[in-house]
């Protein structure tokens, strides 16, 4: 049986609105979301997403918090304090996005747009999550960033963010526009 894990995308400035998105390995071996159509499926309650994994008759593993307010104020406004904890930046919290936007795009059949030296910020966020570099260099885990590797960054993010607002569709359990 396959292995379903549950997205849930808070946006909780606007309220309650936390969206609820099944994500799981496809039979090339790459994330991805299940949509709807050509839309990323999006439910109100984990209650339902849960129900649509059944129905879809995978096994539901757990659900994954993704602070998408915090994302965005740091997109909005710039603010280092939403990347920063404790005077380190948040590699994790950029690379996990960074992921999840990059599978959206991927499930959509589309490529998540990345500037010039992006595959190159991606390889030091991801060397400041890995356990193996992180051994073999220990200044992985607190990466200097450039300004333009910043900016860089947030581009990135950026465009998967507004991808996910683009291209999301509420749909109910019962839908019958299953595309997996």
């Amino acid at each position: 049986m396959q292995d379903a894990y549950l997205i849930a995308y808070s946006m909780s400035y606007t309220g309650n609105s936390t969206s609820y998105y099944i994500w799981y390995e496809d039979a090339q071996g790459r994330n991805r979301f299940y949509s709807s159509g050509d839309k990323l499926a999006d439910f109100w309650s984990e209650a339902d997403a849960k129900q649509q994994i059944i129905t879809l008759g995978m096994r539901y593993k757990e659900t994954v918090f993704f602070d998408a307010e915090r994302l965005d104020y740091w997109l909005c406004t710039g603010s280092r304090s939403q990347i920063y904890v404790d005077e380190q930046l948040d590699t994790e919290f950029l690379l996990d996005f960074w992921n999840l936007f990059d599978d959206a795009a991927y499930s959509l059949g589309i490529k998540l747009p990345e500037p010039k030296g992006a595959d190159a910020c991606y390889e030091k966020l991801f060397r400041s999550c890995d356990a193996a570099a992180l051994v073999s260099d220990p200044a992985a885990f607190n990466p200097a960033l450039s300004e333009n590797e910043i900016a860089i960054i947030r581009s990135v993010l950026k465009a998967g963010f507004d991808l996910i607002q683009r291209h999301t569709e509420m749909i109910q359990p019962e839908d019958q526009n299953e595309n997996i």
